[in-house]
């Protein structure tokens, strides 16, 4: 089912074709990146269903491009220069 984002007005399926970042700092050096392009949605998570921490939740579509930042990211190899 697809969702439309409140905040781009872009439509996409949550159930695939996304990534979902929730730390600030990945979030910031994807988009230092170029990764603009490929964001979706950005929404609010109150953390009540996992750890209860809040957190702002950035939704990325998934392809080869986010799917090298995310290879960078892991590998600390990414950078926000």
């Amino acid at each position: 089912m697809k969702v439309k984002s409140k905040v781009t007005g872009k439509e996409y399926d949550p159930a695939r074709g996304v990534v979902y970042v929730s730390l600030l700092n990945q979030y910031v050096k994807y988009m230092a990146n170029g990764a603009a392009d490929y964001l979706v949605d950005i929404y609010y998570d109150s953390g009540k269903d996992v750890d209860y921490r809040e957190r702002m939740v950035y939704v990325f579509e998934k392809n080869d491009f986010t799917a090298d930042l995310k290879r960078r990211w892991d590998n600390h190899t990414l950078r926000a220069d």
